[in-house]
């Protein structure tokens, strides 16, 4: 370093991005129901009678206000494709990139609206085998919301 040369200091300070926001009235109550009481809710259309989840104010079919006739989704359904994910993928929820061990599935609940989340199985032999699931839910520490299911089980053969 010679005399003339500024010297530079370098303070490296991390701030952990603590925020909140609300969800909504319709997903707000989707999401009180899994932290609470393990449920999965939906809600009604006022027309076609179709369970719109997520629950929404409108109905993406018709077009028209769903209004507040909540459906219990249950926690079975049926795998109708998974896809393994190789590539981590950026997850706004924590800040960085991850990957998931477990595979994604699109599940048609017994209710007969759709959802995607993850199954337990991992094997891609026995993936090809499962078909019909029920949700694992957190015991502890649920936030309201789908990571409170930690993943969907085979329950057939």
């Amino acid at each position: 370093m010679t005399d003339n040369a500024e010297e530079l200091i370098h303070v490296e300070y991390t701030q952990p991005w603590r925020y909140r926001w609300s969800t909504g009235k319709y997903i707000g109550k989707a999401y009180a129901e899994t932290k609470r009481n393990k449920r999965l809710m939906g809600n009604r259309c006022s027309k076609c009678q179709e369970i719109v989840w997520p629950p929404e104010p409108v109905c993406p079919r018709c077009k028209v206000p769903t209004g507040e006739k909540w459906v219990e989704l249950g926690d079975t359904g049926t795998v109708l494709q998974y896809t393994y994910q190789v590539m981590p993928m950026w997850d706004p929820h924590v800040g960085r990139a991850r990957a998931h061990p477990h595979p994604s599935a699109n599940i048609r609940m017994d209710s007969g609206c759709h959802i995607m989340h993850r199954l337990e199985e991992t094997d891609p032999e026995k993936l090809k085998k499962v078909k019909r699931v029920k949700a694992v839910w957190k015991e502890e520490g649920r936030q309201g919301g789908m990571d409170d299911i930690l993943y969907f089980r085979a329950i057939d053969g």
